[in-house]
This record gives C-alpha cells, structure tokens and sequence, in this order.
C-alpha cells in the first residue's frame, strides 16, 4: 500500500473532497497523478474505494485494476479526472 506522508498536510477544496467523495460512492475509475513521499510522480487509473481521516490528514484509498491498494494524501494528487461514469 502506497502511503505518503512526509511534509505537514495543506488541507484542499471542499469542492475537489466533494468530488472525490462522489467517485467513492460510485465506485468510479480515475485516473489519478500524484506525487509519493519522494517527490516521485505517478500515474495510474484507480478504483475509488473510500476517504480516510488519520492524524488530521485525509486520504483516498484506492484500487488498481491488479488489485494493488494505494492510499494517497489528497493533498498529494495534482490532477485526477474520471474514467467512467459507472454509478453503483
């Protein structure tokens, strides 16, 4: 599981947790870019699985199509757009 926290969390947008929000309940794929503890970026198309508050800090666990589990801080992920519209 991927986890990223190195640096003090800087909270994000109502508006952009709303969306993300949105793709858990859905269960929508995105594809998501986000920078790791490292500064390294990636990219890959997730399952929004759940938001995760821990030490004030909020998170989207995700799923990849292989079944690997990421849990990235938002305020890590720079862009992320949704690949279906699949409403569950």
């Amino acid at each position: 599981m991927t986890v990223t926290k190195d640096t003090p969390y800087n909270p994000i947008s109502c508006a952009t947790h709303d969306g993300y929000e949105i793709a858990v309940m859905r269960r929508q794929q995105l594809q998501i870019e986000w920078l790791d503890a490292d500064q390294l970026p990636h990219t890959e198309i997730l399952i929004a699985k759940d938001l995760e508050t821990l030490d004030r800090e909020e998170f989207l666990l995700a799923e990849s199509i292989n079944g690997t589990r990421h849990r990235i801080r938002l305020d890590r992920i720079k862009n992320y757009s949704v690949i279906n519209q699949n409403q569950a």
